[in-house]
């Protein structure tokens, strides 16, 4: 499931969450593919796929710029505007 929590949630048949996917920003579609892959649009304009197959990973430098992005997100989640929320 797609979520404007920045995550995509993979659930199995009987409603149980086996993996939270963070993301840099909401999440506004996620599709499974055949093969096992799922693929993500994100309201940061770009279009994932994420997949086990160790032979279609990304490389390290994208990685490094996801988890740059997840780290910028999560410190600007914690200012709403000018207001520090953990301050309210």
């Amino acid at each position: 499931s797609a979520s404007e929590d920045n995550s995509v949630k993979v659930w199995t048949p009987g409603g149980e969450c086996l993996q939270t996917i963070p993301h840099p920003g909401s999440v506004w579609s996620v599709a499974a593919l055949s093969n096992g892959d799922i693929i993500t649009g994100c309201s940061d304009g770009v279009a994932r796929i994420w997949t086990k197959d160790p032979t279609r990973v990304a490389s390290i430098d994208e990685l490094k710029v996801f988890e740059d992005r997840l780290s910028s997100q999560a410190v600007s989640s914690k200012m709403v505007g000018e207001v520090d929320v953990s301050k309210l």
